[in-house]
């Protein structure tokens, strides 16, 4: 049911077609300059030619390198070998994941946008909020400052408070679920109501006041378009940390690869996407919470033929959990499910003949560390009982969050750097809660609530069922090798 309300309140929106470069927001200063070696070996890379030749030779041996590492990984298991040198098998793994993925990105040359338009006459903005009446006012006001009310639509998934109320007294058009379902099967329910080219998927307690949305790079052939989103500030250590965090996501994850259309992931909190797009995934995104922002991004690519995902530097906002009890609920609930979800898709992806190298690479890795998650997660354990084990690895990750502090030029001070790779542990751990919890997840998707009969395309019986035989299987693996450690 739709409901429309105009005369509530008048809201103004921005004029036809506004035009703007590439944004690059403000940023503080920082205590030091950026060192030498970052900002020569970022400007020498941005030579189109030299960075042809430099990707041309690193595809091939970067794809034998995650082989032979996953070849070496099959071997240990066999043999049992990980229990020899317990500090250079963990290197190994960080070194083949997390220290390749920062090499690969720090590597890519960064552009810029131009003359970039926004035609709100093409754009409809889609919110899903559950009992969101404490952030939607203010999302919905400034939403409006970008769109017409009856280009904005509200569904509100079973909420039991104030959120239809207030949606109706802005105007816009407000559809109602009748049972929870969550925001990636709202998305789908309600996709062929918009009759725009282009939408923008909005969370609901984003800020987007003086976010530039660029329908202009739609309009020139890109797929989708990911934001600089980061979290609202707030005076807490927690929040401090995910600033950086998002910080580095964006400098390496999105910046790097815009020009190549290689961005991984669009945030949940904000995307813009090609409306047929969204519709050719109605039938085929799971709407589980945990990666459904990586899985429209994963499906976009899949269904497109055009330039692939861009970026840019258009700055919203978010809120984010500001104790360690809700990053803990955030991480191991919510967010850390995200390769289990996409598992098949990433394999899609990789045999994919239209999606970029870096994206095929990224998520080959994904897979890798999916395969030794088991592992890695209980050599943490061993590591924390050798002082010695534990310094090289704080010494490893200091040195890769300082590289991405430096390049970035993250205005923070060093001594949250020293933190990050102890919130790096942190994750982790949510990580190993998050394993178990997806068959948790699962029932209640596919027992309980039946939710799968709204995704007609796809078995997700097999899928889910496949998964979840590997998960176990690499867990028994892991723990067998674990105890064979720990008893001599």
């Amino acid at each position: 049911m739709t409901h429309f309300n105009n005369d509530i309140e008048q809201i103004t929106y921005q004029s036809p077609i506004t035009v703007i470069d590439d944004i690059h927001p403000p940023r503080k200063a920082l205590s030091k300059p950026p060192s030498s070696w970052s900002s020569s070996a970022i400007s020498s890379i941005n030579n189109a030619f030299l960075h042809k030749v430099i990707i041309g030779i690193l595809s091939p041996l970067t794809y034998l390198i995650v082989i032979l590492s996953a070849g070496f990984y099959c071997y240990a298991y066999i043999n049992d070998v990980w229990h020899q040198p317990i500090i250079l098998s963990g290197l190994m793994l960080s070194i083949t994941t997390d220290g390749l993925i920062l090499f690969l990105n720090l590597i890519q040359p960064r552009t810029k946008h131009t003359n970039l338009r926004f035609d709100p006459a093409k754009l409809t903005i889609v919110i899903i909020c559950h009992n969101g009446e404490h952030v939607l006012q203010k999302t919905l006001r400034q939403a409006l400052h970008h769109v017409p009310p009856k280009q904005l639509i509200l569904v509100s998934d079973a909420s039991v408070d104030k959120t239809e109320t207030i949606a109706k007294s802005f105007g816009v058009r407000v559809f109602i679920n009748s049972r929870n379902i969550n925001k990636g099967l709202s998305i789908n329910q309600v996709i062929n109501r918009v009759f725009t080219p282009y939408v923008l998927v909005l969370d609901d307690d984003t800020r987007i006041g003086q976010t530039f949305i660029p329908t202009s790079l739609l309009d020139d052939g890109w797929s989708a378009v990911a934001f600089r989103i980061m979290p609202l500030p707030y005076p807490s250590l927690v929040n401090k940390l995910q600033q950086f965090e998002y910080g580095k996501t964006i400098f390496f994850g999105k910046a790097s690869r815009k020009s190549i259309g290689a961005v991984s992931n669009i945030s949940g909190a904000i995307g813009l996407y090609r409306t047929d797009l969204l519709k050719l995934q109605a039938r085929r995104h799971s709407g589980q919470h945990g990666g459904e922002d990586q899985q429209r991004t994963l499906f976009t690519y899949l269904h497109s033929f055009g330039r692939g995902v861009t970026y840019i530097e258009s700055s919203a906002y978010t809120l984010v959990p500001n104790t360690w009890r809700a990053l803990w609920r955030q991480r191991s609930f919510k967010w850390s499910r995200s390769i289990q979800e996409n598992f098949f898709l990433c394999w899609s992806i990789i045999a994919s003949r239209h999606t970029p190298f870096l994206l095929k690479l990224e998520k080959s890795l994904q897979l890798f560390i999916f395969f030794t998650d088991p592992l890695r997660i209980l050599l943490w354990w061993l590591i924390l009982l050798n002082p010695l084990h534990l310094l090289t690895f704080y010494l490893f990750y200091l040195l890769l969050n300082t590289i991405a502090w430096r390049a970035s030029r993250h205005a923070t001070s060093f001594f949250l750097i020293l933190l990050m790779p102890l919130y790096g542990l942190f994750k982790c751990l949510c990580r190993f809660i998050a394993h178990f919890y997806w068959f948790k997840v699962k029932y209640d998707y596919l027992i309980k609530n039946h939710y799968h009969r709204l995704v007609p395309d796809r078995n997700l019986f097999f899928e889910y069922g496949t998964v979840s035989v590997v998960v176990l299987f690499l867990w028994a693996v892991a723990i067998q090798r674990f105890f064979a450690v720990i008893t001599g």
